[in-house]
């Protein structure tokens, strides 16, 4: 386990040392949350493009990009969202 900020080329280096794949899983809770709050979009994307730039110097490394999984439940009710919570898309 590595701790530190995504955007730090020197965490990058350290977390892809050595690995032949990457699972990212970061993001906000409501995917449509992004559209809605600027904030929330640059907040999230340079973590994931710094992330992205660094696998770009490990070319044997792979990445499973984990995005949206919220979304198909749309506004969930109650929370937190059991897996049995019926789909309702909003996206």
């Amino acid at each position: 386990i590595v701790e530190g900020d995504a955007t730090d080329p020197w965490v990058i280096e350290r977390v892809l040392r050595n690995v032949d794949h990457l699972v990212y899983a970061a993001g906000n809770l409501f995917p449509g949350a992004t559209i809605l709050e600027t904030g929330s979009a640059a907040g999230e994307l340079p973590p994931l493009l710094a992330v992205l730039d660094g696998l770009r110097r490990h070319p044997g490394a792979t990445l499973t990009f984990i995005s949206s999984g919220g979304a198909v439940y749309g506004i969930p009710e109650p929370l937190p969202v059991a897996d049995a919570h019926p789909t309702n898309p909003i996206n």
